[in-house]
This record gives structure tokens, sequence and C-alpha cells, in this order.
């Protein structure tokens, strides 16, 4: 695996939401527009870096995820799938997939009002 080519400080403040994603955080994104306009980067070079080490990721436009300028989220898949497990009954109430994929393709496009949901996804995301 390359050395991390995002870590200079301009960028790595923003970026961190998706470079510190694993075992401990196991989901972010990032606004196509963050990573274009405030960070420099271009969303496929860290999204190659990000699959690199390993993580999963999924590029959307506006129109699926409900982020103005589309987002790109990544995720560790076993990490993601280890919380969800430890959550069903909070998936279950919510009516919410209980499996990384489907899961990731949820927050993404629905806004989270159950209470103890929300404090969950905010819990994976943050």
């Amino acid at each position: 695996m390359s050395e991390n080519p995002f870590n200079d400080q301009s960028e790595g403040r923003y970026l961190n939401n998706l470079l510190d994603i694993g075992p401990d955080k196991p989901l972010g994104y990032l606004p196509l527009f963050t990573l274009r306009d405030l960070c420099m980067v271009d969303p496929i070079e860290v999204a190659e870096y990000l699959r690199q080490r390993g993580l999963e990721t999924r590029e959307w436009d506006q129109s699926f995820c409900h982020v103005g300028s589309g987002a790109l989220y990544a995720y560790d898949r076993r990490s993601l799938q280890i919380l969800l497990d430890r959550n069903l009954k909070v998936l279950n109430e919510a009516g919410w997939p209980n499996q990384a994929d489907d899961f990731v393709v949820q927050v993404a496009t629905t806004c989270v009002e159950q209470p103890h949901l929300f404090d969950l996804v905010i819990l994976l995301i943050f």
C-alpha cells in the first residue's frame, strides 16, 4: 500500500472523515464539493487510495444521496457489520437493513428520524 498522499495540513482536517475509517470509525463520507474545492483532491484518487487500504467506497451524485454536490462514502465492511450485528434490535425496529452494504445505501438515501437509530448512525459516522 502506498503512503497516504493526502496528509498535508491543509487537507488533513477535512479528509480525516475518510482517512480515519477503520475498526474504530467504520463509516464516513465527504461531499464531493469538499473534496474537490476545499481539499483540492480528486474523489476518484481518494477512493482508489481507500480501496488500497481494504475499504469499500461508493460515490453517488446528489440525486441519489441527498448531499448537494454528491458524496464519497467509505466504510470498513467487517467493522461496520460487527456494529450492525450488535445493534440488530434498533435496526429491526426502524425497518433498516442489517447488512453493511445495504446499510450504507440506506444512510446515504434516508433522513433518520427515530432517536435510537439516529444515535447509532451518528456513532458510526462521527
